[in-house]
């Protein structure tokens, strides 16, 4: 893997990826790490890196994509994790909105999608940051994780090289992407519908400037928006926050 950097400990894969395309890495590069110290999440949420456990890298892309489009390439991330597990594991993966990988209605991993300046710079590059728990058993799991997450062995019974489910998730994510500039979401959008674990379930979703909204999941448009009808029928096109799901109200 000549367009790797393998790091055996990193802050954080986003970071160094970062750094490196402004060093002019070409699209498809990558950082590999073996453990983070800071990994992080959306909104500003820490990831638990332990070593040795799980997948922590960083592709990064250079799209032939309008800026308007790149909303788009965290829901394409997803499809493409998804895909790559399905095959690998044989395990069947739910998708979160916008970016949260699920099995069994417990979290496994999740994707950070960071750009650079969309506006300032005249060469664009978004930095995909794939975070997964693979070989991780219940114990490498911290107590307050051990009933919200899982990993691909504790779903499996099996342990996997860690460096196959990278480069099979790289493939997807490049050829998704190189579909997503040709000829664009649509098809992108109806794979990840079919693994959309909150199409018509009730939720709670935190927004931006700190209020809370409950109600029913309608699904993702074809701008990669989630919608959700409140409790007075009112629609909310969801383009960022917190979404948890509860009970039907």
């Amino acid at each position: 893997m000549d367009n790797t950097l393998f790091l055996e400990t990193v802050a954080s894969t986003n970071s160094s990826a970062r750094e490196l395309a402004h060093q002019g890495k070409a699209h498809g590069y990558a950082v590999l790490a073996g453990c983070q110290t800071a990994g992080r999440g959306r909104l500003g949420k820490s990831w638990q890196s332990p070593a040795g456990m799980g997948l922590y890298a960083t592709i990064l892309l250079r799209p032939d994509l309008d800026i308007t489009d790149y909303a788009k390439i965290t829901l394409t991330a997803g499809l493409a994790v998804s895909q790559a597990l399905e095959e690998i594991c044989h395990l069947t993966i739910e998708l979160k909105w916008p970016n949260d990988i699920y099995i069994n209605g417990r979290k496994c991993g999740g994707i950070l999608v960071e750009t650079s300046s969309l506006h300032d710079e005249a060469e664009h590059f978004a930095l995909v940051g794939i975070g997964l728990n693979i070989n991780n058993t219940k114990e490498t799991l911290s107590s307050e994780l051990q009933k919200s997450a899982t990993s691909l062995f504790l779903e499996s019974g099996q342990h996997y090289d860690i460096l196959i489910i990278f480069a099979e998730i790289r493939i997807r994510l490049l050829q998704l992407v190189a579909e997503l500039a040709a000829v664009g979401f649509a098809g992108i959008l109806k794979q990840w519908q079919r693994r959309d674990m909150l199409q018509g379930k009730w939720m709670q979703w935190l927004t931006p400037a700190g209020s809370i909204v409950y109600g029913k999941a309608l699904g993702v448009d074809s701008n990669g928006m989630l919608s959700v009808q409140d409790n007075s029928g009112l629609i909310h096109e969801v383009l960022s926050g917190d979404i948890t799901l509860v009970a039907g109200l």
